[in-house]
């Protein structure tokens, strides 16, 4: 059975993932916060708090122009295990890259589950499930530049 995931779907999730990113790290802060993790009078929930947030906004275009530079010739549709074998090197840093990032998120969920954070679960759920489609299509063979400036839309590189 072979899994065939559509770019626009794979951006989509990944923009999703990526967007409620500070609802999660707020929720996590509130709930450390309550739990005594932190101490009310201090700036030591404050520094973590806006750092994640600079970070997050500094990066969002950046990751932004990096998902929508990838998709742009993309295939419509892609396997869950595509590879461009024209592009090896390109394909292989995509996916050393997003491998990371499910690792990541993974260890981050099944972190959360323990410690009974669901939306943390949720989070790294989807961020893994989003990593893989995104890894997919940007991995796979890519449109002919030229062919979509001459009309066609399906012509592939393999």
């Amino acid at each position: 059975m072979k899994i065939r995931i559509h770019r626009t779907m794979a951006g989509a999730m990944f923009g999703f993932w990526w967007v409620i990113q500070p609802i999660v790290v707020a929720v996590f802060f509130r709930r450390e916060l309550f739990r005594g993790a932190y101490p009310t009078d201090a700036d030591s929930i404050g520094i973590p708090i806006f750092g994640f947030a600079i970070i997050w906004a500094l990066l969002t275009p950046l990751v932004a122009w990096i998902v929508w530079r990838g998709l742009r010739h993309a295939p419509e549709h892609a396997s869950l295990l595509a590879f461009d074998r024209m592009r090896p090197v390109a394909a292989t840093a995509w996916s050393v890259g997003f491998a990371i990032m499910i690792l990541e998120e993974f260890q981050s969920g099944i972190s959360a589950l323990g410690s009974r954070y669901p939306e943390g679960v949720l989070s790294g759920f989807i961020g893994v499930v989003s990593a893989m489609a995104l890894r997919a299509v940007l991995s796979g063979p890519r449109l002919d530049p030229n062919a979509t400036r001459r009309g066609a839309t399906t012509q592939v590189i393999s």
